[in-house]
C-alpha cells in the first residue's frame, strides 16, 4: 500500500489490534503516521510523538528505536517546545557526528540550544561536525547558525565573517537572505565600521523585501549617516521609515532617528516630525513607543517646566515594561531628583514636599544607584517620611553585600518603623534582627534598642543583661563606646558602682577622640562618672578623678564649668568661679558647707558644754 502512495490504506493495516504488542508494526506505525500529519494540526503532531513513544516502550534497542528517539526532540523542536526538545535530544549526541544520524542529532540540537538561548552550546556542537562531509543545504545552516550565534554573544567581529563567507559563497547575489544582509550590517555598526555597513543596507533597502526589512534596513542606514556625520540623509531616511511602516514600532524609532539627527545638525528647538505626532503617547506600554516619549519628554519646549518632566517621565515608569528604556527612563528622572536628596542629606536645603512626593510615586529603589539609593534613605529619615524610610532601608538591606550598608539599612528600617508603627516594633523582634548575621555592625545599635524598649517596661535588670552581652560580642569602637557608656549609666542606677565605673571609663576611652568630646553620650557619661565619684572614696589617685580634670580643658564653654562643678562636687577640684549657673551653685555650695560646719560647731560647743554642767553641778 505505502510503496503504492496508498498512505491511509498503510496505516490501517498497522493500526489492526491484532498487531497492537508488535515493536515492528508499532514503529512502522508511528513513521506512517508522522508522514501523514507533516503539515496537519499541532494536536495531530503531538499524537505522532504518542505513537513514537508507545514504539519506544516495546523496543529501545533497535535502530529503529534510534530514529524514533531522534523524531520525537525533532517534532517538539518543530512544536517550539524548545526546553523538551533540548532535553529529549541531549542524549542522542553520544551517536558519532560523522553519521547520517549522528550529524542529524547534532544539527538538531545545535538549533534547540540556539533558540533556547544557549549560543555558546550551539557553535560547540556544531563545532563537532565534519564540514567537509556535510551536504551542501546542511553546510550552509551550519554557517548561518553558527553566525547568528555569534552575534548572539556580541562576538560582532567574527558574526561579520561568518556572514560575508555566507554572501560570498551565494552563487546568485538576488538569492541571499536579506536578513543574513541586515544582521552583517549591525554587526558592522557595532564594531565601528559603519561605512562598510551602508552598501549591504542601500541593497536590501533597494531590494523586493518585506516591509519590517526594508523598514529595519532604513533605520539602521540612518544610523550609520548619523554617525558618519551626514545628518541630512540620516534625517532624510529615517522620515522614510514613518512612510514604510505608519503608526508602527519601527515608525516610532524613526521618530527618535529623525529627532536625533536634527539634535546633531544644531538645528535649534527640535519638532516632532508631523507624521510621528499620532504615536507619541505618555503612557507607552512598549520600549520602541517609550523611547520615543522619553525623548520628547527629555529635551522640553520652553513652556515645559521641571515638574511637568518629571511627571512625564514618572508615568511613563508606570507603564513601560522591563528593560533598557525604562531602564534609561528611570535613571534620568533620578538624576532630576537626586540633587534635591542629596541637599537634604547634607543639611543644605530644606525638604521640599513635592519633589520627596516624585521620588516616592515615581522611582524604585531597586533601580537606584547604590550612593542614590543611601542618600534617598537618609533623605526620607531626616523629613520624617517614615513608610519610604522603611521601604529604601529594605532594598539596602536587601540588596548590599557590604555589613556596615547593610546593617545601616536593617538598622534605618526598624528606626523608621518604629516612628511610625512602634507598637509594632517589639523588643523580641529588635533581638532576632540582631542576632540574623546580617545586620553587620548595626547589631549592636538593634540591640540597644531592644534594650532601651525593656527600660520603658521598668525591666531594669533584663535591659542591662541585654547591653552586657551585646557588648561582650562587638569590638567595633566607634559602635561600642555609646553602648558601654550607657551599661555603665544603668549598672550605677542598680547600685553596681563599681562595674558601672569600669563601663563607664571603657566607654569613655573608646571616644577619647577630639570629634568625640562634644558627643551627647560622652557628655552623658562624664555627668555619670562624676555623679559616681561622690559616693567613692578612691576619688584623688584614681583614673575617673584624672580623666574629670583633663576633661575640664577640652570640653566648649558652657560645658568648662560643668564638669568644673562635677570635679569640685567630686573632690577633685576647685569649684568653679564665674557667674554662670554651676558657678552660683557651687558658691552656694560652699555657703551650705560653712554654714553647716558652723551649726555643728555650736552643737559641739553646746553638747560639751551640758556634758561639763553634769559632770559639775556645783
Amino acid at each position: 500500500h505505502y510503496t503504492r502512495g496508498e498512505l491511509d490504506a498503510a496505516l490501517r493495516v498497522v493500526e489492526d489490534p491484532a498487531l497492537e504488542s508488535d515493536a515492528q508494526a508499532a514503529h512502522l506505525h508511528a513513521q506512517l503516521l508522522d508522514e501523514h500529519t507533516r503539515r496537519s494540526h499541532s494536536l495531530d503532531r503531538i499524537r505522532t510523538i504518542a505513537a513514537y513513544r508507545y514504539a519506544l516502550s516495546l523496543s529501545r534497542n533497535s535502530p529503529r528505536a534510534e530514529r524514533a528517539r531522534l523524531r520525537v526532540g525533532q517534532i517538539l523542536l518543530e512544536l517550539r517546545f524548545i526546553p523538551e526538545a533540548t532535553a529529549a535530544l541531549r542524549g542522542l549526541l553520544d551517536a558519532r557526528p560523522t553519521t547520517p544520524r549522528g550529524i542529524a542529532a547534532h544539527i538538531s540540537f545545535a538549533e534547540a540550544a540556539y533558540l533556547d538561548g544557549e549560543p555558546q552550546v550551539a557553535i560547540e556542537t556544531i563545532m563537532k561536525l565534519d564540514f567537509p562531509g556535510l551536504s551542501p543545504e546542511a553546510r550552509r545552516w551550519a554557517i548561518r547558525r553558527t553566525a547568528d550565534s555569534l552575534f548572539q554573544l556580541q562576538r560582532f567581529p567574527a558574526a561579520s565573517l561568518a556572514y560575508r563567507k555566507i554572501i560570498h559563497e551565494t552563487m546568485e547575489q538576488q538569492l541571499v537572505d536579506p536578513f543574513v544582509r541586515l544582521r552583517l550590517a549591525a554587526a558592522l555598526i557595532q564594531t565601528g565600521r559603519a561605512s562598510e555597513a551602508q552598501p549591504e543596507l542601500r541593497v536590501t533597502v533597494s531590494s523586493e523585501v518585506p516591509k519590517r526589512l526594508a523598514a529595519l534596513a532604513s533605520l539602521l542606514l540612518a544610523r550609520t549617516a548619523r554617525e558618519t556625520e551626514s545628518f541630512e540623509e540620516a534625517s532624510r531616511v529615517a522620515h522614510e521609515v514613518l512612510q514604510i511602516l505608519p503608526r508602527s514600532p519601527e515608525a516610532a524609532l524613526g521618530a527618535v532617528e529623525v529627532l536625533e539627527a536634527e539634535r546633531l545638525a544644531g538645528n535649534g528647538e527640535l519638532e516632532l516630525p508631523e507624521a510621528a505626532r499620532e504615536l507619541l503617547d505618555p503612557v507607552a506600554t512598549t520600549p520602541e513607543f517609550g523611547l520615543l516619549a522619553y525623548r520628547v519628554a527629555s529635551v522640553p519646549g520652553p513652556n515645559g517646566s521641571e515638574a511637568k518632566v518629571r511627571s512625564w517621565l514618572g508615568n511613563l515608569l508606570n507603564t513601560l515594561p522591563e528593560g533598557a528604556v525604562r531602564e534609561l527612563t528611570h535613571d534620568d528622572l533620578a538624576q532630576r531628583l537626586q540633587a534635591h536628596l542629596k541637599g537634604v542629606y547634607e543639611g543644605t536645603e530644606k525638604p521640599d514636599p513635592a519633589i520627596l512626593e516624585d521620588v516616592e510615586k515615581y522611582l524604585r529603589p531597586s533601580l537606584m544607584d547604590e550612593n542614590a539609593l543611601l542618600v534617598g534613605l537618609e533623605a526620607f529619615y531626616r523629613s520624617g517620611r517614615w513608610r519610604s524610610c522603611m521601604r529604601w532601608g529594605h532594598a539596602l538591606y536587601k540588596r548590599e553585600v557590604r555589613p556596615i550598608r547593610r546593617g545601616l539599612g536593617a538598622w534605618r528600617e526598624v528606626q523608621c518603623k518604629q516612628a511610625q508603627e512602634p507598637e509594632l516594633v517589639s523588643a523580641q523582634r529588635l533581638l532576632d534582627a540582631a542576632d540574623s548575621g546580617k545586620s553587620g555592625p548595626f547589631a549592636l545599635a538593634l540591640t540597644s534598642l531592644a534594650a532601651e524598649q525593656m527600660l520603658q517596661r521598668d525591666q531594669l535588670p533584663k535591659a542591662v543583661r541585654v547591653y552586657e552581652q551585646a557588648v561582650e560580642a562587638v569590638a567595633e569602637p566607634r559602635l561600642l563606646g555609646p553602648s558601654l557608656l550607657r551599661l555603665g549609666e544603668l549598672q550605677l542606677a542598680l547600685g553596681e558602682l563599681n562595674l558601672g565605673m569600669r563601663r563607664l571609663l571603657r566607654g569613655l576611652s573608646l571616644m577619647d577622640q577630639d570629634e568625640t568630646v562634644s558627643d551627647p553620650f560622652r557628655k552623658a557619661g562624664i555627668v555619670a562618672l562624676g555623679r559616681a565619684l561622690t559616693h567613692t572614696k578612691k576619688t584623688r589617685s584614681s583614673q575617673a578623678a584624672r580623666l574629670l580634670k583633663r576633661e575640664r580643658g577640652r570640653a566648649e564653654q558652657w560645658w568648662k564649668p560643668a564638669y568644673a562643678y562635677l570635679g569640685f562636687r567630686a573632690g577633685v577640684g576647685p569649684a568653679p568661679e564665674g557667674d554662670d549657673l554651676f558657678s552660683r551653685a557651687a558658691s552656694q555650695i560652699k555657703q551650705a558647707d560653712h554654714l553647716e560646719s558652723r551649726i555643728k560647731k555650736l552643737v559641739g560647743e553646746s553638747q560639751r558644754s551640758a556634758l561639763k554642767g553634769k559632770e559639775n553641778p556645783g
